[in-house]
């Protein structure tokens, strides 16, 4: 399937992330030029992604355990 993401913002590239993740063909678009070029100079897209999962996931954890609080 190929998907096409409109802003590179936190939920868009996460979205466009997560999409490829499940083996859609997905481009990323944004009116910022600045984040474009920033995105195009990704040299290991596999090693970026496992960083921002690790992110992600720490994120979803401290949540989760501020609300049991």
């Amino acid at each position: 399937m190929k998907i096409a993401v409109i802003g590179t913002g936190y939920v868009g590239l996460v979205q466009g992330i997560i999409m490829s993740e499940f083996g859609s063909e997905v481009i990323c678009v944004d009116k910022s030029q600045e984040k474009i070029e920033i995105l195009n100079k990704i040299d290991n897209p596999e090693k970026e992604k496992k960083k921002l999962k690790e992110f992600l996931l720490q994120l979803t954890l401290k949540k989760l355990l501020k609300n049991q609080k």
